[in-house]
């Protein structure tokens, strides 16, 4: 059934070949300390927190599995043990992996637990996919455990469920403990319990199946019952002329590429509408009340439309009131401007002769600007001067318009460069 590793007896203390007993308060004060010290080596921990009251297990598919573990005689005589040293949260670390547990539990000292179970045989949970087909809802009620009875007596089935048997149950502890389930690795499987109650879809994965399939072959059955029942029981097509009659619109005489009428196309590829005559009693009557709707509010815009359009006048003549003050103020601002305005243009024309004149007098000649020819070289100052601003230098450098030389600051033109330049002077 199981596999241990074992140490001989000489490994305890000397009190008649056992070890000396620790009380309680000294092992949880002892797990507590044992977690510190391997949290700041930097060791990840995701302990079993201490459980309170008789349960292990508040949720079904935790207790489902502490059930499944006390039903079995090969586990009763050590299980008490393993409650308690998990009830008063020894089991510092437990890990669920596909097909393995791994634990480190408090004893006498740490002690690393290694429980491998078997993956689900294929056949087995085809069949409980086959027998749960169509009986659950989501999976959101398959991880809640809100399952028929029906659903729960087949995942939690001794020989077809979803819960091992001890002869798919193989483990290994560091203790030195000769018996075949020690205490530790009974605390390691309850926790396996605790841990199912916050994450029940860990179940799935240690048993190496995707949960969501049970899903998928529910939907999968659903839809092709209901696809059936209204193949079944599907409602007569109505034909254009009727609807058009009934409803008073225009249809075209062939709605469908292949001739076949939309309405009867809707009924039979929609079962969810088809199934049940609520249903189709609802889609027959939705087109007569969207058109009381729409007959509803044509009567209310009609009503509207006359106060908008007396509001619409009102304002249009308050605007127009303003309109006409607002013009006459502008004339009468236009007047004061066209008088003021040849006074304004002879102090200007006085004063920029004045200007100018000094300007004249004093601005030295402008020196010319250096020849340009396809190699040329010329520093920043004066591509600057030339109108080519450092950071149009740095772009026509990427462009291979200037080329670079062995000195900073200094570049040289390509022909590119001297038709650039020239456009530039013709614009300035």
């Amino acid at each position: 059934m199981s596999s241990r590793s074992r140490r001989g007896r000489s490994e305890y203390s000397s009190n008649g070949g056992w070890p000396e007993y620790v009380p309680v308060g000294q092992r949880i004060a002892n797990a507590e300390n044992m977690a510190r010290k391997l949290t700041r080596k930097g060791q990840e921990l995701t302990p079993v927190a201490a459980v309170s009251g008789r349960k292990i297990a508040s949720t079904f598919w935790g207790g489902a599995w502490c059930t499944n573990l006390e039903r079995y005689s090969d586990f009763e005589n050590r299980l008490p043990r393993g409650r308690s040293y998990l009830k008063n949260g020894l089991v510092i670390d437990l890990r669920i992996e596909q097909g393995r547990v791994r634990a480190q539990v408090m004893g006498t000292d740490l002690y690393r637990v290694d429980v491998t179970i078997a993956t689900l045989p294929a056949g087995r949970w085809e069949q409980c996919k086959r027998a749960c087909a169509g009986k659950i809802g989501s999976f959101l009620e398959l991880v809640r455990g809100e399952l028929s009875d029906a659903v729960m007596a087949e995942v939690t089935h001794p020989a077809r469920g979803l819960f091992p048997e001890p002869g798919e149950i193989r483990f290994r502890c560091s203790c030195p403990d000769f018996a075949s389930l020690c205490k530790h690795v009974a605390a390691t499987l309850y926790g396996v319990g605790v841990r199912l109650d916050t994450a029940p879809e860990s179940l799935f994965t240690l048993r190496g199946v995707n949960g969501k399939e049970l899903i998928t072959e529910a939907a999968i059955s659903g839809v092709a019952a209901l696809t059936a029942r209204a193949g079944a029981t599907a409602a007569p097509a109505i034909a254009g002329q009727d609807l058009a009659d009934l409803f008073g619109i225009d249809l075209d005489d062939d709605p469908a590429e292949g001739g076949e009428p939309l309405v009867a196309a809707s009924v039979v590829a929609d079962p969810v509408v088809t199934a049940t005559d609520a249903g189709r009693r609802r889609a027959a009557t939705m087109p007569v009340k969207a058109a009381a709707k729409t007959k509803a509010a044509t009567k209310a815009k009609a009503i509207v439309q006359p106060r908008a359009a007396v509001k619409t006048r009102t304002v249009a003549q308050t605007d127009t009131a303003a309109t006409t003050k607002a013009a006459m103020k502008t004339k009468a601002v236009a007047k004061t401007d066209a008088a003021e305005q040849p006074k304004a243009r002879a102090v200007a024309l006085a004063g920029a002769k004045a200007k100018s004149g000094r300007q004249d007098a004093s601005a030295p000649q402008a020196a010319p600007g250096p020849q340009v020819a396809p190699g040329t070289r010329l520093r920043t100052d004066q591509l600057a001067a030339l109108g080519v601003p450092a950071s149009t230098v740095q772009s026509w450098v990427r462009a291979g318009t200037l080329l670079r030389t062995g000195q900073i600051g200094l570049y040289e033109l390509t022909a590119d460069g001297v038709t650039r330049l020239e456009k530039r002077r013709a614009r300035s």
